[in-house]
């Protein structure tokens, strides 16, 4: 695989941030990428025809605070932020902020997380999470068009 890699005439590489570029640390605000991996991507975004993509949950602001390079393509929210307009928030997302605010509240050491397209619900630091987390996202299973996404340590509802 990798020979052929080596002789594609277009190279396009794309990796996530949290747990890939980054390790997985209890404040996501302070993760920043390894020295190792940004080096390895500045080096891949120097080749010809080659382009490098991070994609991540994160918002876009957050990766262009993290990555200077001026090629890389930067793209957040799982993909629905890539720095064009968002448009208008659906009644779903809304309701889903309230939702997750309100988790918020009812469980120390958790945070939210709010995004353009979606509202993120970390429990990294929850001594207890499983009924707060089970009861989101029992509530969030009610509102019509609202999707639920797992990761690690965190539940991110979008529309």
């Amino acid at each position: 695989m990798i020979e052929e890699l080596a002789t594609t005439k277009r190279l396009l590489v794309a990796s996530d941030f949290d747990g890939t570029l980054a390790e997985i640390v209890e404040d996501p605000d302070l993760a920043t990428p390894l020295a190792r991996s940004k080096a390895a991507l500045e080096a891949l975004a120097g080749i010809e025809d080659t382009t490098v993509a991070v994609i991540s949950g994160r918002r876009r602001a957050d990766l262009v605070e993290r990555f200077d390079h001026p090629s890389f393509i930067l793209i957040g929210e799982h993909g629905a932020d890539h720095g064009a307009g968002t448009g208008p928030e659906s009644p779903a997302l809304t309701e889903a902020r309230l939702l997750v605010d309100a988790a918020t509240r009812a469980a120390p050491g958790s945070r939210a997380e709010h995004k353009a397209r979606s509202v993120g619900f970390h429990y990294r630091l929850v001594a207890d999470p499983d009924a707060v987390v089970e009861d989101l996202r029992r509530r969030a299973s009610t509102i019509d068009g609202l999707k639920l996404l797992d990761g690690k340590k965190i539940v991110e509802l979008s529309d």
